[in-house]
């Protein structure tokens, strides 16, 4: 199964939440980023054109993502043991890896 997801005027996130999963191959094009909040966590074959060629989304809007990859630690949470293998991004909108 090829899962690719396409934004071009509204943000995108993908927020992963369960320890130990892997999310392989999806492609990405716009304002699509992927959060991981979940320890035990691989990434693998993720592709992400991040800003569309002549878009601008505010930072902020609508909870737009601030990068293609990113990982997020609650208040107090620590998250460990995360893989990212063959991950890129062209144009990132603000940050690649955040």
């Amino acid at each position: 199964m090829i899962l690719v997801v396409v934004t071009v005027r509204e943000p995108c996130r993908i927020a992963v939440e369960l320890s130990g999963g892997t999310l392989v191959n999806p492609d990405g094009y716009g304002f699509v980023g992927i959060q991981d909040m979940a320890d035990r966590f691989t990434r693998e074959d993720i592709y992400v054109t991040h800003m569309p060629e002549g878009a601008y989304l505010p930072l902020g809007r609508k909870g737009g993502c601030m990068g293609a990859f990113v990982v997020w630690g609650w208040n107090g949470k620590t998250v460990r043991h995360l893989t990212l293998r063959r991950c890129s991004v062209e144009r990132s909108y603000h940050h690649a890896f955040a």
